[in-house]
């Protein structure tokens, strides 16, 4: 069994790097950790992952969290909004489809968007820190190179 975690952040960075554009700007992508003073970016958050594998298979269930983070004068949500869209378009743009190419070594079975919430905090000089927390859930089967 091979640990998935390190592939999928790394098609998720693959996905959305420079793929996400506001305001005529790529929105910059970190993986657990952004920059400070940035107006805009988009953060690879936690994970975690149940077995649901059988004898016959090794699957695993992640939880993802993905972060978009707005830095403004203003608490309104209209920004992390637009963006939040485009990330979500990028990783689900169809039923039954994905934006995201895993390693060969993994099927990606299915996709979902399992909710969002808004977190409002003060910044600084009278800014505000407006982000959009997306979670979402992939099923993603290891293919056994001995078959």
């Amino acid at each position: 069994m091979i640990n998935q975690a390190p592939y999928i952040r790394q098609a998720l960075y693959a996905l959305l790097n420079g793929a996400v554009i506001y305001g005529g700007e790529a929105v910059p992508v970190y993986d657990n950790g952004g920059k400070a003073k940035l107006k805009y970016q988009i953060l690879i958050q936690e994970m975690d992952s149940n077995n649901e594998g059988t004898k016959h298979s090794i699957t695993e269930r992640w939880q993802q969290v993905i972060e978009v983070v707005a830095e403004q004068r203003t608490a309104a949500r209209i920004h992390v909004d637009a963006i939040g869209n485009e990330v979500i378009n990028r990783m689900k743009p169809a039923p039954r489809t994905t934006g995201i190419n895993l390693d060969s070594q993994f099927q990606l079975l299915n996709v979902k968007k399992e909710g969002q919430r808004y977190i409002t905090d003060y910044g600084q000089d009278g800014t505000f820190i407006v982000r959009l927390v997306i979670r979402f859930s992939f099923l993603i089967n290891q293919i056994n190179p001995n078959n």
